[in-house]
């Protein structure tokens, strides 16, 4: 299953299929009108059924109107989240989810990076109660009972251990490139899901479309204890290395240092990063590209002559090392 988002606010599910006729296809399956602006990103919140979008759209008397949203990727429900916040001087540049689904870093341009955390915890229902995508609050009780006989269809609904996103705290610092990093753990996670074993519920009949304004239903658990999860940097002073994140807690790793050339030292303004532990791999727009080993401080770098924008890794790397 694959996710995009669209200029004119919608975001749309892909389904995409092999077969002995057709080795390949994609296919629309859903498509819910979330915003009222462009979608300028979309991500899974790891490996559950949710996806994270959002919009930056300057304001017509100044600033930027920056919204996010977690949506259902089965039923179409939405939580609006970080919406009381208005006009604000700097837009949304991009969003980065952890591994296990639980922080969601905001980053913005000349302003601090957000780090957020969800304890979203998703179960089947055979009989869901929530109010449906084309739902509304005033519905009637026949449009309840429909509403309620389409849910059970979907086999799913938000279970009430959904959370509601919370800051937990400002990173300041200059990133010039930040992603966090997959772990032995995180590698070894079965990509087939549960949600996946209902995806046939979600791609059967045509495309649906659904309007932003359902809500998922929420539980508090800010008080429940956050996991630990590595976020690997670089910054535009020419520093890179990697964080751990426990809930509030930040400490720099120390990753070790090679005594010799080359090293991070030869990265300059480093603008690709990707990050399987215990492997960072650093770009700059020179062309260069370093793999570097945090726990030993083995180094080996290679010139491309290009510009390098972009670098990843394939998750699996990490059960090997």
């Amino acid at each position: 299953m694959a996710t995009v988002g669209s200029n004119t606010g919608h975001v749309e599910l892909v389904a995409l299929r092999r077969g002995l006729i057709n080795p390949l296809a994609a296919e629309v399956v859903s498509s819910y009108a979330l915003h009222k602006d462009s979608v300028r990103g979309v991500r899974w919140l790891g490996c559950q059924p949710v996806v994270v979008s959002f919009t930056s759209e300057k304001g017509s008397a100044g600033g930027w109107r920056n919204n996010l949203l977690l949506t259902d990727a089965r039923t179409g429900l939405c939580l609006a989240f970080r919406d009381a916040v208005g006009i604000e001087g700097s837009s949304l540049l991009d969003i980065r989810i952890s591994p296990s689904g639980t922080y969601i870093l905001l980053l913005f341009n000349g302003a601090p990076a957000e780090l957020w955390a969800t304890a979203a915890q998703l179960e089947p229902s055979q009989h869901a109660s929530s109010l449906s995508p084309h739902q509304t609050s005033s519905a009637t009780a026949a449009s309840a009972a429909a509403a309620a006989t389409r849910a059970d269809t979907n086999h799913w609904a938000f279970s009430s251990s959904v959370t509601q996103p919370w800051r937990v705290r400002l990173l300041d610092l200059p990133f010039s490139a930040v992603e966090w990093v997959a772990t032995p753990e995180h590698a070894h996670q079965n990509a087939v899901t549960s949600w996946a074993q209902e995806a046939s519920t979600v791609g059967r009949g045509p495309a649906t479309k659904s309007d932003h304004g359902s809500s998922m239903q929420l539980a508090d658990a800010e008080s429940s204890p956050l996991p630990s999860e590595l976020l690997a940097f670089a910054l535009t002073d020419g520093r890179s290395g990697v964080l751990s994140v426990r809930g509030r807690k930040v400490v720099d790793l120390r990753a070790r240092q090679p005594p010799n050339s080359p090293g991070p030292r030869d990265i300059v303004a480093c603008c690709a990063l990707a990050a399987v532990w215990p492997l960072l791999l650093l770009g700059d727009a020179e062309g260069r590209l370093l793999v570097w080993d945090v726990t030993t401080g083995s180094c080996s770098i290679i010139s491309t002559g290009e510009h390098l924008y972009a670098v990843a890794v394939l998750p699996r790397l990490c059960a090997c090392t």
